[in-house]
């Protein structure tokens, strides 16, 4: 994968800060952000993803999205490509989508969904508090080595923006 001209990768970590392991999301961007080079990255954080990001997400080269996973083992951390969903519901949804429904907003708003994967780590403990549970406090420096390794591949592929 090339990252092209299109625009820069985005890096977008989602989740609830307040809901213990679900903010291993935006907490691994946050760290993202001061390793990677600011020119050819953008990251954000934030709290849910929205139809308002489909046009930045269709212009970026790639996208990386970063959550916790309730479907998981406490910990491990698991990448996938995720694939654009496009459905009628797209038009009437108004929050809360998922990294599929994002990128088929962008492919149907905007004519284009860039390659997209999700990084998320299984998440213990999701209850109403700030921190980690100590088994995904374990698994964070490993989340951001990972993102940061395949995000560095992607801007080091031939064909990459210089």
């Amino acid at each position: 994968m090339s990252c092209g001209a299109e625009g820069p990768v985005l890096i977008i970590g989602f989740g609830n800060q307040l809901r213990g392991d679900d903010g291993a999301g935006p907490a691994a961007a946050e760290r993202l952000e001061a390793l990677l080079p600011a020119d050819r990255v953008v990251v954000w954080s934030c709290h849910q993803l929205v139809p308002e990001m489909a046009e930045p997400v269709a212009g970026a080269a790639a996208v990386v999205f970063i959550d916790a996973a309730a479907d998981s083992p406490p910990g491990e951390i698991r990448m996938r490509e995720a694939a654009p969903v496009v459905d009628s519901s797209i038009i009437t949804q108004t929050h809360g989508f998922d990294p599929g429904h994002l990128l088929g907003c962008a492919q149907y708003l905007f004519g284009r969904a860039p390659r997209a994967v999700l990084f998320s780590v299984g998440g213990e403990d999701f209850s109403i508090r700030e921190g980690f549970s100590p088994t995904v406090a374990q698994a964070m420096d490993e989340l951001v080595a990972r993102v940061r390794q395949f995000v560095e591949g992607l801007l080091s592929a031939p064909g990459a923006r210089a």
